[in-house]
């Protein structure tokens, strides 16, 4: 669990992260892939 003393700080940081540093599409789509297969049904 993270925990934050300013969570909108923390925002705010991670928002900076993912902008200095994009997440790559292709691990994108094989963890929705992933996730579809191992999700179990409502």
């Amino acid at each position: 669990m993270i925990e934050a003393e300013d969570p909108a700080g923390a925002d705010r940081q991670l928002v900076a992260a993912y902008r200095r540093q994009p997440p790559d599409p292709a691990l994108i789509q094989s963890a929705a892939r992933l996730a579809a297969l191992t999700v179990s049904e409502w």
